[in-house]
């Protein structure tokens, strides 16, 4: 696994031991980000911020634990929290609607609000969405560069480090990924990371 080294992109030197106060910036740094992508994933705040927490969590005890990154710690986090994602939707049961008469008494629908019922078609709208933008964007670098800035707020130098290539690359890229992806047919995100 590519880890990166301290707190953020420039952190604290690889020998020097990560302080309490320096864990608690990194982890207000990468929960909200983190909430923001998963509640888009998922369709459902509670399972965003408790997937979210957890993959705070994982960062925290490799820190803890001395591990050296050698990218960005959103780069680790991201991929931690996306897996957890994945795992989440593996894990829930299926529901198939049954068709009845009538309601039977005592039962009420399940809803999207009810806690820990996040939204079933969440994963395929997110898959699908990438897909779509991915194909409308046509150069799979840029899709990448895409798909970190605008669903997992990176920032442009976060980027550049794990890609390996400038911030002015990234920039370039992104405007013309995002030229392409408007050309996509369905509603985009339109938040700012930076």
């Amino acid at each position: 696994m590519a880890k990166s080294e301290g707190a953020g992109a420039h952190g604290p030197s690889p020998s020097a031991p990560m302080s309490e106060a320096h864990l608690e910036e990194l982890v207000r740094d990468l929960l909200p980000r983190l909430v923001t992508s998963l509640r888009e994933m998922t369709h459902d705040e509670q399972t965003a911020e408790n997937i979210a927490a957890k993959a705070c969590m994982v960062v925290i005890n490799e820190v803890r634990k001395g591990t050296v990154f050698h990218r960005p710690v959103i780069a680790y986090a991201t991929t931690v929290a996306r897996r957890m994602a994945i795992d989440h939707w593996r894990s829930a049961p299926v529901r198939r609607e049954e068709p009845v008469a009538e309601i039977p008494e005592g039962s009420r629908p399940a809803t999207t609000g009810d806690p820990g019922n996040s939204h079933p078609g969440a994963r395929l709208e997110f898959e699908e969405l990438l897909r779509i933008v991915h194909k409308a964007i046509g150069d799979q670098r840029q899709a990448r560069i895409w798909e970190l800035h605008h669903i997992w707020l990176w920032k442009g130098a976060e980027i550049a480090e794990t890609l390996g290539i400038s911030a002015s690359t990234v920039s370039r890229e992104l405007r013309r990924a995002d030229e392409r992806a408007r050309a996509a047919p369905i509603p985009l995100p339109r938040r700012e990371a930076d």
